[in-house]
């Protein structure tokens, strides 16, 4: 009686840290799979607000008061994306120190290229 009872205990305690391993995978697996799917959701909010904004400032033309708004619209493109760089640059027909000169924003975003150009009245 003495060896069956040795042998009964080596088989439960090689099931039960085969049972402990495999729950161990699993959840490693459901929280790798819920972390993607978080960080594509954020992805695909961030470039559709950005789009929505490079909308909005195409479509105004605007006079010496709503420069400073079109900048406060630039720099929230800016915040909401790490992604977004911006090159300003003067036009041919305006010179460099010329006051009234057109700015060019061009915002580069993964996979876009937006232009947006402010005109001064």
């Amino acid at each position: 009686m003495g060896v069956e009872q040795v042998e009964m205990i080596m088989v439960l305690e090689v099931e039960r840290v085969e049972l402990i391993i495999e729950m161990e995978v699993e959840r490693v697996e459901m929280i790798i799979t819920i972390g993607v799917e978080q960080v594509e959701m954020i992805i695909t909010i961030g470039v559709e607000q950005v789009e929505m904004i490079t909308e909005m400032a195409t479509e105004q033309i605007i006079d010496k008061e709503t420069m400073i708004e079109v900048e406060q619209i630039i720099e929230m493109i800016e915040q909401i994306t790490y992604k977004t760089a911006f090159q300003k640059e003067n036009t041919p027909n305006n010179p460099p120190n010329h006051t009234e000169s057109a700015h060019h924003y061009t915002i580069h975003h993964v996979g876009y290229s937006h232009h947006i150009q402010a005109i001064p009245i």
